[in-house]
């Protein structure tokens, strides 16, 4: 009987909790840029009202480019999250492919006739050879 890798799975666990509490994360830092830009165009319209577009454009300049850096942190953000995300989801589908590998030779195993060996046999080969490339990349991606 093959079994998953005690490091494999806990990591598997983990990262699979752990996307939905990213992908909150990421809404909730996207939404806090959002309202920061709101207000900040709130206050240049307020400022330019109350001073009617005299002495103040520096001041206007500056929100415009604040607001300007928050975009670019925005997606700059957005970008990473995402590729962090589909990386992770990567590993949680390989691992996902292994887990239905090793129920499908764990039932094999059941079976006694030659070709159904061969065939388990295998399987049993790839499941190592896979469970060997997702340790791998797992520990690829820990040094990042």
């Amino acid at each position: 009987m093959v079994t998953l890798n005690n490091e494999l799975q806990t990591f598997y666990n983990n990262l699979n909790n752990n996307i939905s509490t990213l992908n909150t994360k990421a809404n909730n830092l996207t939404e806090a840029i959002d309202n920061l830009k709101r207000f900040n165009n709130s206050f240049s319209e307020a400022l330019a009202y109350y001073y009617k577009g005299k002495a103040q454009d520096s001041t206007l300049d500056n929100l415009t480019a604040i607001n300007s850096i928050l975009d670019k942190l925005s997606s700059s953000l957005a970008e990473k999250l995402n590729a962090s995300i589909l990386k992770s989801k990567k590993i949680i589908d390989s691992t996902t492919e292994l887990i239905e590998l090793k129920n499908k030779i764990n039932n094999e195993e059941q079976q006694t006739d030659d070709e159904n060996q061969d065939r388990t046999n295998n399987n049993i080969s790839t499941f190592n050879t896979k469970q060997t490339e997702i340790l791998a990349s797992i520990k690829v991606e820990e040094k990042k």
